[in-house]
């Protein structure tokens, strides 16, 4: 009986060493940081403002509603690079940038220039693109437009949350109206309630093609605007960053990302047509 109660004692005790490894063991499977979240997860979430072509907008394939865009390739690689799936959000352009920091995406792919104000708040990785800046006028006014002093005393319209915004609301007896999505502000422009939109150049060309009436006022340069295009991520999450830096290095050496956007800025053209 002694025997007996001595082996039940016995598996007991090696019941709860088990018990208590498995449960060392799940806690150290928890993810430690947004890498590791993502991996676990087995899905890259990105936020994006797909109204920016070429970077991101909707196009019709094979009879669906699909956010295409040179953005939206670099976002499959990174997740194709990390060994996940890819799950795009579309979203306005400051919801972009809030996102990162409240979790709801871990990437924020979406033309983002860094900015020191920007750069307090979330982590940029190395610039992935460089594109000048200008401003998107009817082309029965585009004559009017050679200096950034020509857009003294007039409306400017600028995407919320974007560098443009800013400086924008820099140009001294310029009125600047601010909206989420950049195709609202080119309704605003023909029907004549603003100027001017101020975009990156490719944005603008897109913009410009897909509507007859409208024009790229190419000689106004903004000295200001510098930088070029980033990914962003919530603040501190150095491994994911790193990750994404060493993966945009090799789409960059092999030449991926200028592909990329040629072949964007032609489906945008198609878009136009």
């Amino acid at each position: 009986m002694k025997k007996l109660l001595s082996i039940i004692i016995t598996g007991i005790m090696a019941l709860s060493l088990m018990t208590g490894c498995t449960g060392t063991q799940e806690q150290a499977a928890e993810p430690q940081n947004k890498l590791e979240a993502v991996k676990a997860a087995g899905k890259l979430i990105v936020g994006t403002s797909a109204d920016y072509p070429p970077y991101e907008f909707h196009m019709v394939v094979d009879g669906v509603d699909t956010i295409v865009g040179f953005d939206i390739e670099i976002a499959k690689e990174l997740a194709k690079g990390l060994g996940v799936e890819l799950e795009i959000k579309d979203m306005a352009f400051d919801a972009v940038l809030a996102g990162v920091g409240t979790g709801m995406i871990d990437l924020g792919v979406a033309g983002i220039n860094p900015t020191p104000e920007r750069e307090d708040a979330m982590d940029f990785s190395d610039v992935y693109y460089k594109a000048s800046h200008t401003i998107v006028v009817k082309s029965e006014n585009v004559s009017q437009y050679s200096t950034e002093a020509d857009l003294v005393g007039k409306v400017i319209g600028a995407q919320t949350g974007t560098l443009q915004e800013g400086v924008a609301q820099e140009i001294e007896g310029a009125t600047v109206k601010s909206l989420g999505k950049v195709t609202d502000l080119i309704l605003e422009l023909k029907t004549g309630k603003i100027d001017a939109v101020m975009l990156e150049l490719p944005v603008a060309n897109s913009y410009a093609n897909q509507n007859e009436d409208l024009d790229v006022a190419d000689s106004v340069v903004f000295e200001k605007m510098e930088g070029g295009s980033s990914v962003i991520t919530a603040e501190g999450e150095t491994e994911l960053m790193a990750a994404v830096n060493e993966i945009l290095a090799q789409l960059i050496k092999d030449g991926k990302i200028d592909t990329f956007v040629a072949d964007a800025t032609m489906l945008a053209e198609q878009v136009a047509e």
